[in-house]
């Protein structure tokens, strides 16, 4: 298991053993393998769908076919740490290409939005990116009318292009 911290949070990548139980059992017997209490997170969509069709169409196949690698392709679970709840998750969308780039998304349970989270842990993941994974450039992506999403890349320092 990898695991990264920050003040409020723990960042755990999912391998494929928990991932597996996720899509046999339920998110819900997951975090209870990991020690946790029962998220129930609030997602919006589009981020419910994705979640659902990048564990099954993603992460499994690719923790399966790069069980070294698997934080390349995996969901980093976000946890408050005082909680001991997940509150949200994120990840890179692959290895890096020849360049050193890669991309990362995130989302955070709406319960849990506007209070800072998804910005310590978007710097968390910036942090690992380009001082473990020596990545040149890190993208994300988001739909115009997602103004929050907006806002966290800004303030991680993204620019717009």
């Amino acid at each position: 298991m990898i695991t990264l911290t920050s003040k409020r949070l723990k960042l755990i990548a999912l391998d494929n053993q928990l991932l597996t139980i996720w899509s046999n059992n339920g998110r819900n017997s997951m975090e209870n393998e990991l020690g946790l209490k029962p998220s129930n997170m609030i997602i919006e969509e589009p981020f419910n769908t994705e979640n659902k069709a990048a564990l099954f169409d993603f992460w499994l196949p690719m923790t399966s076919k790069y069980p070294h690698y698997f934080g390349w392709f995996t969901n980093w679970e976000i946890v408050h740490i005082d909680k001991k709840i997940v509150i949200g998750g994120l990840g890179f969308s692959n290895f890096p290409d020849e360049k050193g780039h890669t991309q990362i998304g995130y989302f955070i349970s709406q319960n849990f939005n506007n209070q800072g989270f998804a910005t310590e842990a978007a710097l968390k993941c910036l942090e690992l990116g380009f001082n473990q994974f020596n990545l040149d450039e890190i993208v994300s992506f988001t739909a115009k009318e997602n103004l929050k999403s907006q806002y966290i890349m800004q303030k991680i320092g993204m620019r717009y292009d």
